[in-house]
């Protein structure tokens, strides 16, 4: 399953990839867009967490 989270450097798109990320079955592919240029530290965030979501 291919997911993407649009918006993801905000407050809801930053909870909302987190969500996903542990709910999403194993396997499946989690893409992040923004117009901010932090959405990399949102990224950098998601892999502390457990989840074999790519």
């Amino acid at each position: 399953m291919k997911v993407a989270v649009l918006g993801a450097a905000g407050g809801i798109g930053q909870a909302l990839a987190l969500l996903l990320k542990n709910q999403l079955p194993s396997g499946s592919e989690l893409s992040l867009y923004d117009i901010a240029p932090v959405t990399p530290g949102v990224a950098g965030d998601l892999r502390h967490s457990p989840g074999a979501v790519k």
